[in-house]
């Protein structure tokens, strides 16, 4: 994945499914917070069919 930064107006949560600009699906898997800024852990990619 080559996205490094993801913007949102609205609060993520784990189980949120987002759509990057690539037009993959990630699913949220876990948020940790690091010291300026948060994680996301995803899931592996995959495509609708």
């Amino acid at each position: 994945m080559s996205d490094k930064a993801y913007f949102s107006e609205t609060l993520l949560s784990i189980g949120d499914i987002l759509q990057l600009g690539c037009g993959f699906y990630y699913m949220v898997i876990d948020i940790k917070q690091q010291k300026t800024e948060f994680r996301l852990d995803l899931s592996k990619s995959a495509q609708p069919a």
